[in-house]
């Protein structure tokens, strides 16, 4: 499988990008009655996101979507064509609180050397980690992870190193 495109977060004016975490509730294009088709090799489920952590709150901010059917209003956002004659479509602005429940990893500024070109890269493949514990879309704490995720990838260097690994 290719590398594929990570969705991402937009927190303390910065944008990151999902990398680990665990709970439910993420948006699901199902829940709106879309069905998206694979985007390319990079983007196998057809569609990515874009969230955001304002007042803290948990909100879909940006969707790209590959739709073959109509695309309907969103939180009443109607989408723009990418291009003429496309299936590929945009929301913006959509402001949609996300009700997910559980942690989310975001990191930002990939360490060159752990890049990937299969699946997507870990929470210690970046050098700045956070992670978001998020109940029924609000954050309700905020940790920096890394330092725990230097470690990680310190000691898997050192496994490569010595091969182990």
């Amino acid at each position: 499988m290719s590398c594929q495109i990570p969705d991402e977060v937009r927190f303390d004016r910065k944008l990151y990008r999902i990398c680990g975490g665990e709970g439910d509730g993420l948006f699901n294009p199902a829940n709106f009655n879309l069905h998206p088709v694979r985007l390319s090799s990079a983007c196998d489920r057809g569609y990515e996101v874009i969230y955001s952590v304002r007042r803290g709150k948990f909100a879909l901010q940006e969707l790209e979507i590959n739709l073959v059917d109509q695309a309907p209003p969103i939180n009443g956002v109607k989408p723009e064509r990418k291009k003429r004659n496309s299936a590929h479509r945009v929301y913006h602005k959509l402001n949609l609180l996300i009700e997910f429940t559980g942690k989310l990893q975001i990191g930002r500024n990939i360490i060159p050397e752990m890049r990937t070109n299969y699946g997507s890269p870990s929470a210690y493949a970046y050098e700045q980690v956070m992670e978001l514990k998020i109940e029924r879309g609000i954050v309700v704490e905020v940790a920096d992870i890394s330092k725990k995720m230097e470690e990680v990838r310190n000691g898997i260097i050192e496994r490569r190193t010595l091969g182990r690994f």
